[in-house]
This record gives structure tokens, C-alpha cells and sequence, in this order.
């Protein structure tokens, strides 16, 4: 017996390790439409770190992934222990999350790093240079660099507003996405819109990162980009705009990130990574010409009577399936049945 389980536990783990592989090879070589083009990001060098040869530079490293990803980071390099920014600048940080409500989930984070050797990570090296003392913020494991004085509290504060401060419409109801949709259908427009989608209801979707989409909005750095938002609960109205306007949007009660350009859209693959997320929408907006004819246009709006006839048939479909009624049902029927044969024996007995 104990032979079979050990069989059965190989026969599983030569499995995990064949898919293991297989996702790595094609996170390694993300591909957009384009079979003959490799996509090397996710080969970066920023995340190579044999090269570094002091902890605190690969602690850093570490420090920078982490607390990037779904939220920011604020890193102080000196060549020496700069004892008064340290002190002063997580306090500004501080000031600032609670001005503007900055919730716990979605921290600004600080780290300091004493800089012992030079650090070509994430474009460190270009920004921090010969400097005795630099700040840079991150965001989606993407650096920008402070250009004010550090002994100006003002010019902090600015820095972190003109980061943090990124405009984002959101829709709340069906008839803000309705008249969204209707608004860019046409092929005047030059902007690119991000359309986010996130249903808090759908409990069946996979995990994401809490913050993956407005880190990676914030990281792109096109003039042409408007970033657009709708998490609510997901009504049968929303659903059916969805169905008919965004026909070829794959999860359609899952979270979802669509570009749209010229009243025609595209899904990109909502990953944990703002950076890749990114890559995707810059490698779209500049490639828009090559791959326009895979992209779908937006379906016309519907009537009053067309929305209200489809959410009802909606309504009459979760009826159907729903398994309270379908138990009911049974039990319904399993007491028709027994008060039937009582019915019977009784009239037999007399």
C-alpha cells in the first residue's frame, strides 16, 4: 500500500514540475500577436542579483519587488548614515498617506540603503549617479527620481502629490458604462482608454493584485492614456451591456482589463505584475497600426425595451438553475409522492 502511494505522490510531482516549467517558458517569452516577436522583459536584468555583492544592495532589490508591486516605495540612498533625512522623511510620508487617506492596504513604503557599490537595477545607478543622497519613488518596480531639495518639506510633498495625484474616471452604475462606451465609438478619438473591470461579487474569479491596474496606469508615461475604473457589485444590466457591447471579452464577471482605441478594444491578460501590465499596454499603443485588425468593435447600444427583455431572461435563467428552488422542487415532489401513497392506503384500508 505504501509502495502505490509513493507511485501515485512521483506520478503528481513529475506532473507540477512539467507545468511548472511550461508557465516559465511562456511568462519567460510573453508574446502580442506577434509570433516572431520576443518579448524580454520579464528577463530583465533588474531581477539578476549575482552581480550585487553587499546585502543591504540585494535587500534593497527584494525590498523594491515587494513593496512596489501592489503599492509604492520611497528609497533614501546615501553614501553615509544621513541620520536627519532618515528621521525626516518617513514623517512627511506619513503626513501625506493621512491627508490623503492612504489606507494601510495600499501603503507608501520607505526604505533607506547605504550605498557601498554601484547598482544598475532599475536604472539606480543613472539616477543616483556620484550623489551623497538621493530619493527615488517607486511604483509598479518602476523608478522616478527626486529632483527638489531634500531640506524642503514642501518640495517632498509635491513630489509624492504629482506621483500620487493621477486622474482615474470611475463608473459607478450601467448607465455610466453604457454612456461610456457610446461616447468613444467612433474613430475621431486619438486617446487610448484603460478599462478596468473589477465585480466584487464574483466569487468564482481567480486571485489579483489588489492594486496591479492603478500602479500600472501610474507607470505609463504616454500623454494619450485615460485610465477608466468601474468596481461595484455587478448587476444583470451591467452583465447584459457587456455581453452584446463587449462581445469577445473572455471573463466576463471576472476582473478584466480592456484598451480601446478608435471604437475598437482589445483584452489584455490582467496579470499580479503591474510592470507586465505595463509592457503590454506601451507595446500596444505603439504597435496599434500592426495589430488593428485583431482588435473588435464596439457593439451599438441598446434599447430600453432590448436591456430590460434580456436582464429578465437573465433573471429567469438564474431561477432555473438556482439549487434552492431545484431542491424545493424535490422535496415538493418527494411530499406529493408520500401523500399520494398515504392517500392510497388509507382509501385501501377502507
Amino acid at each position: 500500500m505504501s509502495l502505490l502511494l509513493k507511485l501515485i505522490l512521483l506520478y503528481f510531482l513529475s506532473l507540477s514540475k512539467k507545468c511548472y516549467f511550461k508557465s516559465t517558458r511562456s511568462l519567460s517569452t510573453i508574446v502580442l500577436w506577434d509570433v516572431n516577436r520576443e518579448d524580454d522583459f520579464m528577463e530583465s536584468s533588474d531581477t539578476n542579483y549575482d552581480i550585487l555583492k553587499d546585502i543591504n544592495s540585494q535587500r534593497a532589490l527584494h525590498t523594491i519587488i515587494n513593496k512596489s508591486l501592489n503599492e509604492r516605495l520611497i528609497l533614501l540612498v546615501c553614501d553615509r548614515v544621513c541620520y536627519e533625512e532618515r528621521e525626516e522623511i518617513p514623517k512627511i510620508i506619513r503626513e501625506f498617506s493621512k491627508d490623503f487617506g492612504i489606507k494601510k492596504s495600499n501603503s507608501i513604503h520607505f526604505h533607506f540603503l547605504i550605498k557601498k557599490e554601484k547598482i544598475p537595477h532599475y536604472n539606480i545607478e543613472k539616477f543616483v549617479g556620484n550623489s551623497s543622497i538621493s530619493l527615488l519613488y517607486f511604483i509598479g518596480e518602476k523608478a522616478y527620481p527626486f529632483r527638489g531639495s531634500l531640506n524642503s518639506k514642501k518640495d517632498i510633498y509635491q513630489f509624492l502629490l504629482e506621483r500620487e495625484q493621477k486622474s482615474i474616471t470611475k463608473l459607478r452604475t450601467y448607465e455610466d458604462l453604457d454612456t461610456f462606451l457610446s461616447s468613444i465609438n467612433n474613430d475621431i478619438d486619438q486617446n487610448f482608454y484603460i478599462l478596468y473591470l473589477n465585480f466584487k461579487n464574483s466569487k468564482k474569479c481567480g486571485p489579483y493584485g489588489i492594486n496591479s491596474f492603478e500602479n500600472a496606469v501610474k507607470s505609463v508615461d504616454l500623454k494619450d492614456i485615460s485610465p477608466v475604473k468601474m468596481e461595484v457589485v455587478q448587476t444583470k444590466e451591467i452583465l447584459v451591456i457587456i455581453e452584446m457591447r463587449l462581445l469577445q471579452i473572455k471573463h466576463k464577471k471576472c476582473p478584466t482589463l480592456i484598451i480601446i482605441h478608435k471604437g475598437k478594444y482589445k483584452e489584455i491578460p490582467l496579470i499580479f505584475s503591474p510592470r507586465i501590465i505595463r509592457k503590454f499596454i506601451e507595446y500596444i499603443v505603439e504597435n496599434y497600426y500592426e495589430i488593428e485588425d485583431t482588435w473588435t468593435k464596439i457593439g451599438e447600444p441598446l434599447t430600453y425595451i432590448q436591456l430590460q427583455y434580456l436582464v429578465d431572461e437573465h433573471t429567469i435563467n438564474d431561477l432555473q438553475y438556482n439549487v434552492k428552488f431545484i431542491i424545493a422542487a424535490v422535496i415538493g415532489g418527494f411530499a406529493i409522492l408520500l401523500l399520494g401513497f398515504s392517500i392510497f392506503w388509507a382509501l385501501n384500508g377502507a
